[in-house]
């Protein structure tokens, strides 16, 4: 690119659309690179070039301030990001049209970033408008079509709307068992989506469902150790517990600590949390000693990862607590509550429900 871009401005200057492309080439590995001062440096004479000679609402103009807008958004600058995309789609329905597919792609755009700042109102209105255009333009059996109907669905379930979120995901689902066939892992993520929407209705049976599918074409898709396979894992060992299926429970979690001991090692979080996972049932079982040397190895992990005073810590001393009081011994178990609610106050304030 920096070559063609050598070439352009000897044979036909520093002013002409060709050269305004080579510099976006170059900005583009740059930004790929992880060298985004250099990246903007390209994009901005690249836009100045089109501007000049284009004029302010042409279509690569659009395609340059979408260029500038990505390295904003690799710099974390996300309200600069967020200008540029906004310009560069109103240019691009301006001409193209409301119903083209750059104008859907450029509205994904804002709605990821609406969405990272947490404004999922907004980012929802971004993602609909998307998936209306994706729905025209390819089609309603499109796999774009599904993954945005996905990110539709996880939004209308983070505002607590499970029926419209089962809604968006059964739709997805019905697109990519067409399109994919039914042993996918992209099949499988959708199932693991819908079960936790039907957990969220309180219809465990319907979850169990979906997460023994997902976990069946995840284990023959991926193989048994993959990392997807242990979060499906816990889920089905949580709905076998509240089902008082206390050893079924176990099984899932002690096959969701051995994977992750595997892939992860003996000194990370999310193996904490698996060897909470198995504590808490042993506790159930009533097998205090052996409840405690998972909670205790988990603290160590947690301590040593994250700190003395992080909150993860205090809900493993929490645990400790609650098998102590099972023990009959007060005194101990009020040292882990006293413990754990002082890193609650530390870290949620003094009004907080935990």
């Amino acid at each position: 690119f920096e070559e063609s871009l050598r070439i352009r401005m000897i044979v036909l200057g520093n002013n002409h659309v060709a050269t305004a492309t080579s510099l976006d080439n170059v900005g583009m590995i740059y930004r790929h690179l992880g060298k985004f001062t250099e990246a903007l440096v390209q994009h901005e004479k690249s836009l100045r070039i089109k501007r000049s000679v284009l004029g302010n609402d042409h279509s690569d103009v659009a395609a340059t301030l979408t260029n500038i807008g990505l390295v904003y958004l690799k710099q974390g600058k996300v309200s600069q990001a967020l200008a540029q995309f906004e310009e560069s789609v109103r240019i691009k329905r301006n001409n193209l049209g409301n119903n083209h597919p750059d104008v859907a792609t450029a509205l994904h755009n804002i709605g990821s970033l609406y969405q990272s700042q947490g404004r999922f109102s907004e980012a929802l209105i971004q993602f609909e408008e998307s998936l209306s255009i994706k729905s025209i333009v390819l089609g309603n059996n499109h796999l774009d079509v599904a993954a945005t109907l996905n990110i539709v669905g996880l939004l209308y379930q983070r505002q607590g709307k499970s029926s419209e979120a089962l809604v968006q995901f059964e739709e997805s689902l019905r697109i990519k068992r067409g399109v994919l066939g039914d042993e996918h892992p992209d099949v499988a993520t959708t199932l693991y989506n819908i079960g936790m929407i039907y957990k969220n209705l309180g219809k465990m049976s319907e979850a169990l469902e979906q997460w023994e599918e997902s976990l069946r074409i995840k284990r023959s898709v991926l193989g048994d150790n993959h990392p997807d396979v242990t979060a499906t894992l816990n889920n089905v060992g949580i709905i076998y517990k509240d089902q008082g299926k206390l050893l079924e429970s176990l099984a899932q979690f002690e096959e969701s600590l051995r994977i992750r001991m595997i892939v992860l090692g003996n000194n990370h979080v999310a193996t904490a949390t698996s060897l909470d996972n198995v504590g808490m049932i042993y506790r159930h079982l009533g097998k205090f000693t052996e409840a405690l040397v998972q909670h205790e190895k988990s603290l160590r992990i947690k301590r040593s990862v994250l700190g003395n005073d992080h909150s993860d810590v205090a809900a493993t001393l929490t645990n400790i607590g609650l098998v102590y009081l099972k023990q009959g011994k007060v005194s101990q178990a009020l040292a882990q509550f006293e413990e754990s609610v002082r890193i609650k106050r530390n870290n949620l304030g003094n009004n907080h429900p935990d």
